[in-house]
């Protein structure tokens, strides 16, 4: 495996454009916020179809938003990321590295995360 190894001026750079990113993710996440304490406390109690539309609308900005960081670090980190090289990266706890596999929703349930939380969560 190769290393790169940055200038100063390249390290500076790439830390400035992290930290530009993480305002960005922190704004995003204040306003999905924002948006679900709306939701909470300011809709009418006689219209809940209004706050279920603002919480799905919290949702899919925060999609949005990790769609466009997931996308950040494939296009940073992956840098040949074309499609044979996306299809080899493997779910965390999946049997096979070598072999990535197909799989369902439910399984994401079984991840080494999920099973050390605790029953309360």
């Amino acid at each position: 495996m190769s290393s790169v190894i940055l200038t100063h001026e390249q390290a500076f750079r790439e830390i400035e454009f992290i930290n530009q990113y993480n305002a960005r993710i922190a704004t995003n996440l204040r306003r999905a916020q924002g948006l679900i304490e709306f939701a909470e406390n300011s809709c009418p109690k006689d219209a809940p179809q209004i706050k279920d539309d603002i919480l799905r609308a919290a949702v899919v900005f925060l999609h949005a938003t990790l769609e466009d960081f997931l996308r950040y670090i494939g296009s940073k980190y992956i840098p040949s990321g074309n499609e044979d090289v996306l299809n080899k990266i493997n779910l965390i706890g999946s049997s096979d590295a070598l072999h990535p596999e197909k799989f369902f929703l439910g399984r994401l349930a079984k991840t080494p995360r999920q099973n050390s939380r605790s029953a309360n969560c």
